[in-house]
């Protein structure tokens, strides 16, 4: 069995009868209270909606429809003020009163009792989802979860312990930590323990099935994942965990907490998550409602590359993009598919980045411009020595694109006297015609010498004006320009035969007006760089998912995007499904998002799927990946993502996986169909066929509604996540977790780029990474189907970690335990 994974048990105190009834009268009691809270907050909600309306009609009745004098402004301010003022407290009650209602079920979850050094008082807390203050005395009756004493619940041992108020550090000890399991308000069950969130509660949870939306955790959260939640201390938090240990989820709460710690100064709107795919953003879109705040702002590098780019240029999106590796260009300009291949390969490195930056400073410093005078009908209107002074020393902290158009404001503001003395030259010349009409003076005048000057100020825009897409087309057009970039940075530049193909590929796609996925980051940070857009200094947050597909261009793009944001990064190197860029050297990524203080956490227990499941998918990885670690250790500032770690596991029992051998792929669909239609009618209300790529989830899904009509089918485009039977690429099942999964065709020529010799990719090294993706999905149950013989992959796996199953004639050869509930 693979010694990287590890079970943790559990320890738990007894209640006596006593405690019991003292704990159901407290529970009544914050029932009450909530109760009355709830009905004041929906009188107060009440009459702020009659304020609204009321407002709203007074307005049009009383103030002025029209603005023709101050007063009316004056008037039309005020009222405009008054209204908005209701229609803000209705949000903040309301939002008040939907935070409370969550709390009808499950009023609290969570206990400590705590006293402070030299004090005899103990203080009880009781801990859930938001704070519940009795009135009028304002006595807390239940604390929420973020509030800094709370904090003694998910880290404390019992014993002494402190915890960070917001004044000062407050120490003392804790004297009991107590869980509860709170349903439809009433009182089911509830536990002393010393230092963990019970496993129990965690086994409870987790064997549950999964369902549309990802779920809170606030009931749960472990210690090591509390650390990361509440890090104020770090402006870069580097997140390293295995699949199913919680990474978005923590993200999410540690937003969560964030909007509470700093109300007065973060909201929503100043918080965004980049996510892999906008399944996984509707997937995980109610977190933060069920927690009581309002959702972040959500989006992929895609969107994010084409908004900053706009409309002219059109960006590949990344399901495209691996579509097209994954099959092997079939059906899309295959001839290309090496030069594809390299481009992909070549452009997400660390050194393709040096050549970028190097070209920028190039540039930057005047290299490609003309500083040859500027004249007017033989009058200089400005010096080459003037302009060289102004790009040089005038407005030399400026980024090139802004320095220019300075200069072209400089050279206009100069240009405008002699245009000026034109205009009064033509002027009294045409006034002498005495046929002329003063008004007609004046019209052909000022368009006499708006031509004359027409020429003139078309040259300076044309020198002014820079066009980043142009240069980006520039650096590849010209081979001995690149080549001197990348030997000023000391990196070497592909082979002659493949940086031709490369160079063509890039210049027919710009040329067409689209950008391929992996030229978005660069051309995106020559803007930055050189025009000083894209910039978003408003927002104060930025959390990275799944940070193992990006490169280091896109790492040093968003770091330098969002200059006042703070960052937290997560990602998983052995899900890796981006070719390449989790093969290269990219180093640390504090190397490309520059903040003051980082730090790298890493989370080494998994609680997605049983232990069944988790040992199989271990053995999958490449056996480098093995090595030690523990809890959440951290790293150390400026460390990057490792892989080295060792890999825990809830104490979750289920059927171990089953791989499903077929004579033929028509037996290998009638196998997989059966097994999920058993999936479906035991109550398995999540399940998911993964294949290799959408092409193959296309054909496999018309297969199966033939025989299962109730499947459905997850593509790129697709904005929401619905429960069911799914069948989808392993690309889009980032990030999601199933009841159930089933893998279409792991034989031995499945999950496998197609390479040329001259290629140094580790093949196999990528067919794990994407099926240790796809495994790793299952909570509860996990098959794999293939034609004659599994893949290699899977022949090297211990034959202990699953039952094996041949199905040639379409019968289960009495291996039954895959069909049993755990």
């Amino acid at each position: 069995m693979d010694n990287r994974y590890k079970t943790v048990e559990s320890e738990r105190g007894e209640i006596s009868e006593e405690e019991w009834r003292e704990e159901v009268r407290w529970l009544a009691y914050v029932k009450k209270v909530l109760a009355d809270r709830l009905a004041d907050l929906e009188r107060v909600v009440g009459n702020y909606k009659g304020q609204v309306k009321k407002d709203r009609r007074l307005m049009w009745q009383d103030a002025p429809h029209f603005v023709r004098t101050w007063d009316d402004v004056v008037k039309l301010t005020e009222a405009n003020i008054h209204l908005q003022v209701s229609e803000q407290n209705v949000i903040f009650y309301h939002r008040m009163l939907q935070r409370l209602r969550r709390m009808e079920e499950a009023p609290y979850f969570g206990r400590i009792d705590f006293r402070e050094r030299e004090s005899s008082e103990v203080e009880r807390i009781y801990v859930g989802l938001a704070s519940l203050h009795e009135e009028p005395s304002g006595q807390i009756v239940v604390h929420d979860w973020r509030a800094p004493i709370c904090s003694l619940f998910y880290d404390a041992e019992i014993g002494p312990a402190e915890f960070k108020s917001a004044a000062a550090v407050v120490e003392g000890e804790v004297l009991l930590k107590r869980q509860y399991r709170i349903e439809q308000g009433e009182m089911k069950f509830m536990f002393d323990t010393n230092l963990k969130i019970d496993d129990e509660v965690l086994q409870e949870l987790l064997a549950r099935s999964t369902g549309r939306h990802m779920r809170t955790i606030i009931t749960s959260i472990q210690r090591e994942q509390n650390r990361i939640i509440r890090n104020e201390e770090h402006n870069l938090v580097l997140v390293e965990g295995p699949a199913g240990s919680g990474k978005t989820a923590i993200a999410l709460h540690r937003a969560a907490y964030l909007l509470y710690r700093f109300r007065d100064t973060i909201t929503a709107e100043n918080i965004v998550i980049f996510s892999p795919n906008r399944v996984f953003s509707d997937y995980i879109s109610t977190v933060l409602p069920a927690l009581g705040e309002e959702n972040i702002m959500q989006t992929t590098f895609p969107e994010f590359a084409q908004a900053s780019l706009g409309q002219e240029l059109v960006v590949e999106d990344m399901a495209d993009q691996l579509e097209y590796l994954y099959s092997g260009g079939e059906g899309r300009g295959g001839r290309n598919y090496w030069a594809r291949l390299g481009s992909v390969r070549y452009k997400s490195t660390a050194a393709f980045l040096r050549v970028i930056k190097r070209y920028v400073r190039y540039l930057d410093e005047g290299n490609e411009i003309d500083f040859t005078a500027i004249y007017h009908r033989g009058q200089e209107i400005v010096s080459e020595a003037e302009l060289r002074r102004l790009f040089y020393e005038s407005y030399k902290a400026m980024p090139l694109g802004r320095r220019l158009h300075k200069i072209e404001q400089r050279v206009l503001y100069l240009l405008a006297p002699v245009e000026e003395a034109r205009l009064k030259e033509w002027q009294e010349k045409l006034s002498a015609n005495p046929d002329m009409f003063d008004w007609e003076v004046r019209y052909e005048s000022r368009a006499r010498t708006r031509e004359e000057f027409r020429e003139t100020k078309e040259r300076i825009a044309t020198w002014a004006g820079f066009n980043v897409v142009e240069a980006y087309k520039n650096l590849f057009g010209k081979e001995e320009l690149f080549r001197q970039m990348a030997a000023a940075e000391g990196v070497e530049v592909p082979a002659a035969d493949e940086w031709e193909n490369i160079r063509r590929l890039t210049l027919a796609q710009l040329n067409a007006g689209r950008v391929f996925y992996e030229d978005a980051a660069p051309l995106l940070l020559m803007f930055r760089l050189l025009t000083g857009k894209p910039v978003y200094p408003q927002v104060r947050h930025v959390i990275i998912d799944e940070s193992q597909d990006y490169s280091a261009t896109q790492f040093e793009l968003l770091g330098l995007t969002f200059p006042a944001a703070d960052m937290t990064v997560l990602g998983d190197r052995n899900q890796v499904v981006q070719p390449y860029v989790g093969e290269q050297p990219s180093g640390e990524v504090t190397n490309y998002i520059r903040r003051r203080r980082s730090i790298t956490l890493r989370l080494t227990r998994t609680y997605r799927s049983t232990k069944e499941i988790a040992y199989f998918t271990a053995s999958l990885l490449p056996a480098r990946r093995g090595g030690a670690g523990a809890g959440a250790e951290a790293a150390g500032s400026g460390a990057g993502m490792e892989n080295e770690m060792t890999v825990e596991t809830v104490a979750r029992g289920g059927v171990p996986p089953v791989i499903v051998v077929a004579r033929d792929e028509k037996r290998m669909v009638a196998a997989l169909s059966r097994d999920v239609a058993d999936f479906h009618n035991r109550g398995r209300q999540t399940i998911a066929v993964i294949c290799h790529t959408a092409g193959q989830a296309q054909k496999v899904y018309r297969q199966l509604k033939q025989l299962l009509p109730e499947v459905g089918l997850i593509r790129k485009d697709d904005r929401q996540f619905r429960p069911g039977i799914l069948v989808l690429p392993v690309y889009l099942a980032k990030g999601l977790e199933f009841d159930a999964v089933a893998i279409y065709d792991c034989g031995k020529d499945s999950y496998r780029l197609k390479l040329p010799d001259s290629f140094t990719c580790q093949v196999d090294d990528y067919a794990r990474h994407l099926l240790y993706v796809a495994c790793t999905r299952a909570l509860h149950e996990l098959r794999l189907y293939c034609v004659g013989e599994p893949s290699g992959i899977l022949k090297e796996i211990d034959q202990r970690l699953y039952v094996l199953r041949r199905d040639d004639d379409g019968d289960d050869d009495g291996q039954s335990e895959s069909d049993e509930d755990e």
